[in-house]
């Protein structure tokens, strides 16, 4: 699964789900949008956290 999670300060980190992505062996992309990155294009996208 190709999960995305968008970080809009940088003091704010994944948490418990970066813990549950690993266990899983799931693919994960952080956006940090507070260095201007840009959105991934949805079909890039199979599960999106907003933290």
């Amino acid at each position: 699964m190709n999960i995305h999670i968008i970080q809009h300060v940088s003091f704010e980190n994944p948490g418990q789900i970066m813990n549950w992505v690993q266990e899983n062996n799931h693919t994960v992309k952080l956006i940090k949008v507070f260095n201007g990155e840009p959105f991934p294009k949805a079909e890039e996208v199979s599960f999106l956290f907003d933290k």
